[in-house]
């Protein structure tokens, strides 16, 4: 069934350097191929467009009580198929972004904050604030996902019923190097927006080199509600933000349109024409 959902030539690209990668999973994680990134339509196929990276697949939905072992998990995996068609092999396994997509509609890519909107409206932001007149759609989150790329730099899902961070796991990134470096590679990204702590974690890999030669790096929080209602707090009141007169209001989630209004709040303060921002 993968094979059946219509590819640009970038994502194309991707697949191949991922199929030649990827032998197994990790012993810690879901016995799941890694996803390439979804890529939009309108994304450059020369390069030179956004990169936008979450933090790390969440498989936590899949698990069975019955089965709480990674072999059973794998005995049973065809029972899942029907509820899950993306599960069916490591070729749709590696595209699910786009088979959700396909299937699912919205900005459904098997990512839970571009799902949901919410990190795409914090991008949108971001790069209305480092380019005003830069062309990005207005009119909905569907719009500008089909300009720019996404993706999870941790590409695995620790195997558990709840979902696990691993962001500062440098021993697990390590084994992420293969694909990220294929991201970036493909995609010859001029901004990539990715989460400051795995950005940091990154540092201590082989990627260092690489990841230098990325024009514009914007490092962010996590789009996920406790760390932007504790860390990033806004201090006009809610009726005063940003969002109720910026062109793209997409409706998200409040801790999103927190995080604009923050970041909205320092853009007279930002450096924006340095090559690595903090946000």
């Amino acid at each position: 069934m993968g094979m059946d959902v219509g590819l640009n030539a970038l994502e194309r690209n991707l697949l191949e350097s991922y199929r030649q990668h990827f032998s197994e999973a990790p012993s810690w994680a879901f016995p799941v191929a890694p996803p390439i990134p979804f890529v939009g339509r309108s994304y450059p196929e020369n390069g030179g467009g956004v990169l936008l990276y979450a933090s790390a697949e969440n498989l936590g939905y899949t698990w069975d009580d019955a089965n709480p072992t990674r072999v059973g998990w794998e005995l049973h995996s065809s029972e899942r198929v029907n509820k899950w068609p993306w599960l069916g092999n490591c070729w749709s396994q590696m595209l699910r972004g786009r088979i959700m997509l396909e299937s699912v509609g919205g900005t459904s890519v098997h990512i839970g904050p571009i799902n949901d909107g919410t990190q795409l409206k914090v991008a949108r932001h971001i790069v209305q604030c480092l380019r005003p007149l830069s062309g990005f759609a207005e009119a909905s989150a569907r719009d500008f996902l089909e300009q720019i790329a996404v993706s999870n730099p941790g590409k695995y899902s620790i195997f558990s019923r709840t979902n696990m961070d691993y962001a500062r796991d440098v021993g697990k990134f390590k084994e992420m190097v293969p694909y990220i470096l294929a991201d970036l590679n493909a995609l010859r990204p001029e901004v990539l927006i990715i989460p400051g702590t795995i950005y940091n974690t990154l540092q201590r890999t082989t990627l260092k080199d690489r990841l230098a030669e990325v024009p514009k790096v914007v490092l962010i929080s996590q789009v996920q509600p406790r760390p932007i209602r504790v860390w990033r707090r806004p201090l006009a009141e809610k009726e005063r933000w940003c969002v109720n007169t910026v062109r793209y209001r997409w409706d998200v989630a409040a801790h999103a349109d927190q995080y604009v209004q923050w970041i909205e709040e320092r853009s007279m303060t930002t450096k924006w024409g340095e090559r690595i921002i903090r946000l």
